[in-house]
């Protein structure tokens, strides 16, 4: 019963604050084509972009960050 109670309660609060776990996140040219889709915002680190200000994008706190969008993949 407790074990349910913490797991009900642990996927409640990831809905509740999606941008703290990772998500697929996709690159999109100016144009509004698909670049590249990057598993999570740690991956983005590996092809030399700032995670952070990505996820700023993203989220819709910044317009653009090097001349893409970027935007949270939530279909998975």
């Amino acid at each position: 019963l407790i074990r349910e109670r913490a797991f009900a309660s642990s996927r409640k609060y990831k809905q509740e604050h999606p941008y703290q776990y990772p998500s697929p996140i996709i690159q999109i040219s100016k144009g509004g084509e698909i670049v590249h889709q990057f598993r999570s915002p740690a991956e983005l680190r590996e092809y030399g972009f700032n995670d952070k200000v990505c996820v700023l994008v993203a989220r819709g706190l910044k317009p653009s960050y090097k001349g893409f969008h970027w935007k949270f993949n939530n279909a998975e």
